[in-house]
């Protein structure tokens, strides 16, 4: 999960697509790790019961607020107002 969730406040994937293979990445690694079989324990199970994960899209969604309150809170050198309007 840290290889697929790699500073993605810098390039969170726009597309819809892209998320989707980010997704199935996960989903395949998750039933490599528990080694089961597709339908013996659902996506959701595997990540929140057995494995303690967050699916990717609510992990760079908590990334990219963390982020952002940090940039605008002035944890980091970098002027909010250039990027984002209010």
């Amino acid at each position: 999960k840290s290889q697929l969730g790699y500073a993605t406040e810098v390039w969170s994937p726009a597309q819809s697509t892209n998320e989707t293979y980010l997704e199935r990445t996960q989903r395949r690694a998750t039933r490599w790790i528990l080694q089961v079989k597709i339908g013996e324990v659902s996506y959701k199970d595997r990540l929140l019961a057995l494995l303690n994960l967050l699916p990717l899209s609510y992990d760079r969604e908590i990334k990219d607020l963390t982020f952002f309150f940090k940039a605008m809170y002035g944890y980091y050198d970098l002027n909010i107002s250039d990027y984002v309007s209010f």
